[in-house]
Order: C-alpha cells, then structure tokens, then sequence
C-alpha cells in the first residue's frame, strides 16, 4: 500500500511541475490526505530524491544524466544522480550529485535559533557544519575519482536554509566555481522551499 502512495506522491510531483505555483506544496497537501506510513528519516529522503529528480527532469534531457550511476568502474558504490559532462577525447565523465537531508540536526539548529540562546546556536552550528563536513568527504570518497568523474561532486541541500548555513564560510562548501570547493572535491547546491516539520 505504501508503495502505492509513493507513486502517487511521484506523480503529483510530476504533474505539478508544469503548473506556475509550487509542486512542493501540492506534496505537502496530498500529505494531508494520503499519509505515508514512514518514519520521519524516510519521509525526508523521499521529499529530497523526488525533489531532486523533478529539478534534473526541468533542466537536462534523458540522455543527459542517469540515476544510481557507479560513478568509478568497478565499484559498488551507486550515487542518487550523475550528469553526464563533456570529457576528454569526445569520451564523457560523470558530475556526481548526492541529495542529503541532515533534518535533525538542521531541526537543532531551528529550535536553538527559535530560543535565542546564542551558545545553543553556536553548538547546533557547529553540529550540523561536522555532519555536512562529514556527507561531503563520504561523496568524494565513494563517487570522485578523475578521469572517470569531474574534479568535485555536488551536495544537494533540499531546503534554502539548509543551503544558506552550508553557504557559511566555516563549512567549505562554497558555491561550485568557488576555489575552495573544487580544492574539497565537493560543493553545495540548494532546492527550494523550507520545510522541515
């Protein structure tokens, strides 16, 4: 039954797409009505994959990326999305792209900021800042590895302040083109609205 629903959650994400009003809270609405039988963990991932795979389905043709791509021949390892990027000799590399949802510790931060308690903000900071730290050395690790993958692999931050506090200097996580990132082999890009409760 569950699998029913997501499949209904995947086409009113489709749907709503192609609609001039947010696709994110038609999701948010269907859940209203139609529960996912989840856990909070779960619920989370799933808005994020869905999320990312609409903005991918906007932007590039079917050719243009592939879902769970081992990035590395040979390996196991299989990442949510990969862009196919021009690569030398007419041979193409694969720009890895992992969507990661750190919702309580983000969750910590919220409420922290919420109290004002100002060394709570500055502990949940510090919390979530080793939590993205620690997803982007795992994506460099499991899917970077040049000639095969471009230099770096993208971070996907579903929510805008999520992205935001990545975007704080003490994280590296900078915008693409940003030096920094390119030297840590993986930066940040951010989806749309937020929404973590």
């Amino acid at each position: 039954m569950e699998l029913l629903k997501a499949v209904l959650f995947g086409i009113v994400e489709g749907v709503t797409e192609w609609l001039p009003i947010s696709s994110t809270g038609h999701l948010i609405l269907l859940n209203e009505f139609i529960t996912l039988n989840v856990s909070d963990e779960f619920r989370s991932m799933f808005d994020v994959v869905i999320q990312l795979g609409a903005i991918l389905e906007e932007i590039l043709a079917p050719e243009q990326y592939d879902t769970n791509v081992a990035t590395i021949p040979g390996s196991t390892q299989r990442v949510e999305y990969a862009i196919r990027m021009p690569g030398v000799d007419g041979n193409s590399v694969w720009l890895p792209i992992d969507s990661k949802f750190p919702g309580d510790t983000y969750a910590h931060l919220q409420d922290a900021q919420a109290s004002g308690d100002a060394q709570a903000v500055e502990n949940a900071r510090h919390a979530l800042e080793l939590v993205l730290r620690s997803e982007a050395k795992d994506i460099r690790e499991k899917y970077v590895e040049p000639p095969y993958t471009t230099a770096f692999g993208i971070l996907f931050l579903p929510f805008e302040g999520l992205y935001a506090e990545a975007q704080q200097p003490a994280n590296g996580l900078q915008d693409p083109c940003h030096p920094e990132a390119l030297r840590r082999g993986v930066a940040a890009a951010g989806g749309g609205q937020d929404r973590v409760r």
